[in-house]
């Protein structure tokens, strides 16, 4: 797991702020902000690598974040682009490190391999969400 946390923050423009989990009382204020660009509406910790953030949102990207520590600014490692509307939710692999899937409002599912920072596959999963 990650050392931080993360969350939006109301009224951002596109900020998010991270919290660093193993300071005591400091939990109600961000110890540092990313301006992730577009609004942020999925955050996911890479689980095998705790300091770097996936974040989609309404820009239609995926972006990663390398945040090393508290002191120096979050490090923007790619920007995935590929969806066509807005990120809604984003979910790494729990068993195979470097495999991110991300999902847009229209319904496509799009799966990357954050090594080598490509597209894996497409799926588009829209005429899949109202079948009972």
């Amino acid at each position: 797991g990650s050392l931080f946390g993360a969350d939006l923050m109301v009224g951002s423009g596109g900020r998010l702020g991270i919290f660093d989990l193993q300071a005591p009382g400091q939990n109600n204020t961000p110890q540092l902000e990313i301006v992730n660009g577009g609004t942020p509406l999925a955050l996911e910790w890479d689980p095998f690598d705790g300091h770097v953030l996936a974040v989609g949102g309404d820009d239609a990207a995926v972006k990663l974040w390398r945040v090393k520590d508290m002191q120096e600014e979050a490090e923007l490692i790619v920007n995935f682009t590929g969806h066509k509307t807005k990120v809604i939710a984003i979910k790494y692999h729990p068993c195979v490190a470097g495999i991110l899937v991300s999902c847009d409002s229209n319904g496509v599912v799009l799966m990357w391999d954050t090594n080598n920072t490509t597209l894996v596959c497409y799926v588009c999963c829209s005429a899949l969400l109202f079948v009972v």
